[in-house]
């Protein structure tokens, strides 16, 4: 299976404290990954890293076979951890306004999936509950025919039916031969669907695992490995 982004010595540091130190990590497309660890083990950094969002002070990441640039940011779709929507705008018009701003974005999919998700499309953002505004949030970037996936704590919010509707989107986006990387700390709701398991601390891969070995070999589940690596 090729490598659909490859990480490479990579550090990012605030003010002389590395957020993210030498690390090396390749990424196989068609899979999906959960990049886990606690508050403050770099998840997010790692995130805005590989989208460009955020400069390395050294290392290299590739998209494919190309360097971090405006053009691998076409190929990817990211979910902030934070809502960024305008508040007066509906789902309607975000829909829209996606449709405008990304070529890959199929704009009768992203209603699809948002009346999937239970959105309500023609209320103003400001308007919704905290759990419809993240399934707003999930709807659009799950609109796009992206290559890979960049979704950050996407459960943070969602009700059970919510959490249902997210998994399902991904199994069909999977089929297309997407690849997802989900950083996130609700693993017994996630572990079904990944394939790999990434566990940070202080800005390094203290752990990473496919998880049918984890089940085979530990005879556990992903949120119990979890206690296991962090010592919960």
């Amino acid at each position: 299976m090729d490598n659909i982004i490859q990480i490479k010595s990579l550090t990012k540091s605030y003010g002389g404290e590395a957020f993210i130190e030498d690390l090396d990590l390749n990424i196989k497309k068609g899979s999906v990954y959960g990049l886990l660890g606690p508050t403050g083990s770099g998840k997010s950094t790692l995130i805005k890293l590989i989208l460009g969002l955020l400069k390395a002070n050294k290392g290299q990441i590739l998209i494919g076979e190309e360097k971090v640039s405006s053009e691998t940011k076409k190929k990817i779709s990211y979910l902030a951890d934070i809502n960024l929507l305008y508040p007066n705008f509906s789902g309607r018009d975000f829909v829209k306004i996606y449709g405008d701003f990304y070529e890959d974005f199929d704009g009768e999919a992203a209603l699809n999936i948002l009346d999937f998700l239970s959105v309500p499309l023609d209320k103003e953002n400001r308007k919704l509950s905290k759990g419809q505004r993240k399934r707003l949030r999930i709807g659009l970037a799950l609109g796009r025919n992206a290559e890979i996936f960049l979704l950050d704590e996407p459960m943070e919010g969602l009700d059970l039916l919510g959490v249902d509707g997210f998994l399902d989107i991904i199994i069909r986006k999977l089929d297309d031969g997407a690849t997802f990387i989900i950083a996130g700390h609700k693993l017994r709701e996630l572990e079904n669907i990944l394939d790999y398991v990434i566990f940070l601390s202080n800005g390094k891969i203290i752990s990473e695992e496919e998880t049918s070995k984890i089940r085979r070999d530990k005879q556990m589940g992903i949120a119990d490995y979890y206690k296991e690596v962090y010592g919960l």
